[in-house]
């Protein structure tokens, strides 16, 4: 995470929209658009946690190269070297605590609006995590995700049975990809 953190910094502070995202992610739709509609306004745009609507999903990310983005993620990097330095020499089978990592610490730092920080969480319906699963089918029936974060969910294995469960799989069993599928999937998509 430290790493991951230091690559962002590095591309804002060379003048590079971050759009950083995890794998685990399905796309029904191109984001780009929406995402880049914020700038001017925003420094960052994200997706939150949908149990906890005030909490950064650090695995979706778009960041705008200005000032305030730069200052902080500077300080978000100090804050992760800092852990680093703390845990580095602990064994590898303690856990780091729950409120020490990225995503707790961004969080902190947009909401007290650091170096004048302007943000904007999107909207579940839109752009949704795990938890999109989870809902009922009333409440999923009010959604038009772009993509679906597909977290909330431990392991690989269970991650992808969870995506062929829902349909959201595009991988043939030769690797290859299932074109036809994806196209089935995202025509249904309306925007």
């Amino acid at each position: 995470m430290v790493l991951r953190t230091q690559i962002q910094l590095a591309l804002l502070h060379n003048d590079i929209e971050v759009y950083s995202f995890e794998c685990d992610s399905v796309f029904f739709a191109n984001p780009l658009p929406k995402l880049r509609a914020h700038s001017g306004e925003h420094d960052i745009v994200f997706i939150s946690n949908y149990q906890r609507p005030k909490s950064i999903n650090g695995g979706f990310l778009y960041l705008f190269p200005t000032p305030a983005a730069k200052a902080t993620f500077e300080q978000l990097n100090r804050m992760m070297l800092k852990l680093f330095s703390n845990i580095r020499n602990q064994p590898s089978d303690k856990l780091i605590p729950t409120h020490e990592n990225d995503q707790v610490y961004l969080s902190t730092l947009v909401a007290e609006k650091y170096a004048g920080l302007k943000s904007t969480i999107l909207p579940f319906s839109i752009f949704s995590d795990g938890k999109w699963y989870d809902i009922s089918e009333e409440d999923r029936k009010l959604t038009y995700p772009f993509l679906i974060h597909n977290n909330w969910i431990k392991g690989n294995i269970a991650k992808e049975g969870r995506a062929k469960k829902w349909k959201h799989w595009f991988l043939k069993d030769d690797g290859s990809c299932d074109f036809d599928w994806a196209k089935e999937v995202t025509k249904t998509i309306i925007y």
